[in-house]
């Protein structure tokens, strides 16, 4: 293509038989391309710039303070497109081994383009040849608004990667203010090199790429949180990454913007999945979570610690092996209650039987403090060790053994503990007849989000205007209990604050002091 030069003088005199001086201009946009950052093994057969202007007028008559003008005016053509198409060039260029700022168009292969604001439907096209598969690829990207200013030359750099798919399926959702453990699937497909890379860069927000056992329990724990960064060689189209979301106890939500890429190209353009992280309701010095956890049919919780005389379970453990058995043995002897948790002994410590017999716990005699929900949640939690228990429970089950009926309601899920579960556990490592036994720790210093106290449950507060809160409405247990054995405070949004059976079922919210 050619380029265009253009000259203009201010009026001058007829007649005068004098030397003019023309100082020409160029009125065209010289657009041209060259190897951007990385560029695959390949053939580029084509670049193309589709949705163009390509015809106007340029107005001499109009002159600035200078002698030039650059008052281009594109034809109408009443109404219609205003003369807008495609221009291309085959190139057939091969590539692989270039580095940033190789040209691809030649100084005679320069676009030479009216100058312009380009208009809805502009974009670059390239056509390319995978060096690998052989496979062609129709490549384009928007230019829509950008500028060609006349007289200067426009370059466009280009990088192509090979061909895969490495993204997120997961459609973000906005978490609660408490520890967090956020599963993201992920899409990854003909990665090259096989591996790929996810990073965070934000310490609050640590990775791993499977869900560790007491993460799988429901246990944030410290030691299971990971890092931030994850490699894997995982291919296919849901992989499940675990994101560890520590408490966000500040006054402004948290975002923290992840990044995948390949590990084999470390500055390709990453796939991003943003988190965003409430922070807790204040009320002055107290804050609640802002998001109710239910699902379908969800009409709350029991306080619990009353249970009928049939809530009782037997595990049989006849089947289960010499180790596990005394990884059993240990967790046995945490009990002091040999009426809540006993066995069927054979030969110590082959068990025969685990029997769970909730109607047994003992009369309950703590959490009666009406002003601190932190120290009666931490009281419940560790009651006679029902926690345990519960650990016992999950343990079987996940070696494959059943109990030898349903229970109507799982005695372990009671308010206080559903407050409890929402802090950061550390995993406690007892070495047993040489084996390793774990167990997730609730320290009391790590008890942060709790089940008010009776006292406290009144100034639990959500912002009505906010619209990614959930409202508070209707009855909500507190952790101030009545030790007779059969009944618990709970508290009424409309302000009463009642007794009610400890197996009904009531809204929880858990909170924290700043």
């Amino acid at each position: 293509q050619h380029d265009l030069l253009v000259a203009v003088t201010n009026e001058i005199n007829g007649d005068s038989n004098s030397e003019v001086a023309l100082q020409f201009n160029h009125i065209c946009t010289a657009v041209r391309f060259e190897v951007g950052s990385q560029m695959q093994p390949g053939t580029i057969k084509s670049v193309s710039l589709k949705g163009v202007y390509s015809e106007g007028i340029y107005d001499m008559t109009v002159v600035d303070g200078t002698g030039t003008t650059d008052k281009w005016k594109y034809v109408d053509n009443n109404g219609d497109n205003k003369y807008i198409n495609d221009f291309s060039q085959n190139l057939d260029m091969t590539t692989g081994s270039e580095v940033d700022g190789t040209p691809i168009t030649e100084d005679a292969q320069t676009f030479m383009m009216l100058p312009q604001t380009l208009p809805p439907g502009a974009t670059v096209e390239v056509v390319f040849t995978d060096g690998v598969t052989d496979k062609e690829r129709t490549l384009s990207a928007s230019i829509v608004g950008s500028e060609w200013p006349q007289g200067q030359t426009v370059t466009y750099k280009l990088s192509i990667s090979p061909e895969y798919e490495l993204d997120f399926v997961t459609e973000p959702t906005l978490q609660d203010a408490h520890y967090v453990i956020y599963p993201i699937t992920i899409r990854a497909n003909d990665v090259p090199g096989g591996s790929w890379t996810l990073t965070s860069p934000d310490p609050n927000v640590t990775l791993n790429a499977s869900l560790p056992m007491f993460g799988a329990r429901g246990y944030w724990v410290e030691e299971e949180k990971g890092t931030q960064i994850i490699t894997s060689y995982a291919s296919g189209d849901n992989i499940t990454v675990y994101a560890y979301l520590a408490e966000n106890a500040t006054d402004a939500m948290r975002e923290v913007t992840l990044n995948l890429r390949p590990v084999s190209q470390p500055s390709a353009t990453p796939a991003t999945f943003t988190i965003s992280q409430h922070y807790p309701s204040w009320n002055g010095d107290l804050g609640c979570e802002r998001i109710e956890e239910y699902d379908e049919g969800y009409t709350g919780y029991p306080w619990g610690f009353k249970w009928d005389t049939d809530m009782r379970i037997t595990y049989d453990a006849e089947d289960i092996g010499f180790f596990s058995r005394i990884i059993l043995f240990f967790y046995l002897g945490l009990f002091n209650n040999d009426e809540f948790v006993k066995h069927d002994i054979s030969i110590i410590p082959y068990y025969d039987h685990v029997i769970i017999d909730f109607s047994k716990i003992s009369p309950l005699d703590v959490a009666t403090d009406m002003n601190n929900g932190n120290q009666n949640t931490y009281e419940l939690y560790n009651f006679d060790g029902i926690n345990d228990a519960s650990a016992i429970m999950q343990m079987l089950e996940e070696w494959g053994m059943h109990p030898d009926k349903e229970l109507p309601t799982n005695p372990t899920v009671f308010a206080a503990r559903v407050c409890a579960l929402k802090n950061k556990f550390n995993k406690e490592v007892t070495s047993e007849q040489g084996q390793q036994v774990e167990r997730a720790i609730l320290r009391q210093e790590n008890l942060v989000w709790y089940l008010p106290a009776s006292n406290e449950a009144p100034n639990m507060k959500i912002d009505a205007s906010d619209s990614d809160s959930t409202p508070l409405t209707g009855t909500y247990w507190t952790s101030t209990a009545i030790n007779d054995n059969k009944n618990a405070y709970s508290y009424t949004i409309g302000g009463v604050t009642s007794s009610s059976d400890r197996n009904t079922s009531y809204k929880v919210r858990a909170v924290r002091r700043r």
